[in-house]
């Protein structure tokens, strides 16, 4: 209530306009929608207990209120209000919803695959280009005319190339 609240003599005044204002930035969006505010239409129903996933070793340590704002501080994220903060959350559980979409229906593919498929494209075009000049040296040998032998590197480049592309 930074701003909102100041201290007069021994009494607190609030100022309407910057608590409201305050208020807005930091309250649920979806507390929004239902038209609640506070704890006063949740008052007498309980909650069902969550219960926290555990770890290989056993039960796991919550984090620590100075590791959270650390984590925060990482990430960018420690000025945002509870609406931003809410907001890109959303925001990131659909994009990570639509990368597992795009990966499932083969939109997206493994970065490794591609680079293990260009690595062996790679190789079989080295390895055609150096198996060529045993091919088509007793060939050349033969010929004089530069037409001819145009044609017959031509011949191989494009067997070789078509190789490749199937």
């Amino acid at each position: 209530m930074e701003g909102a609240a100041v201290k007069v003599g021994g009494r607190w005044k609030i100022d309407p306009k910057k608590a409201d204002k305050l208020l807005a930035q930091n309250i649920s969006p979806s507390k929004k929608r239902q038209g609640e505010v506070g704890a006063a239409k949740t008052r007498g129903k309980r909650k069902p207990k969550r219960r926290a996933k555990s770890g290989p070793k056993g039960k796991r340590k919550p984090p620590t209120p100075a590791e959270k704002k650390r984590v925060a501080k990482e990430a960018g994220t420690e000025d945002l209000s509870l609406y931003e903060a809410e907001l890109l959350e959303k925001q990131y559980k659909a994009a990570l919803k639509k990368l597992e979409y795009e990966k499932a229906s083969g939109i997206l593919t493994e970065a490794e695959a591609v680079r293990k498929a260009a690595f062996d494209r790679a190789r079989m075009l080295r390895d055609g280009l150096l198996n060529l000049k045993s091919k088509i040296s007793p060939l050349l040998a033969v010929e004089q005319d530069a037409t001819k032998i145009d044609e017959l590197l031509d011949k191989e480049f494009r067997q070789l190339l078509e190789g490749l592309s199937s």
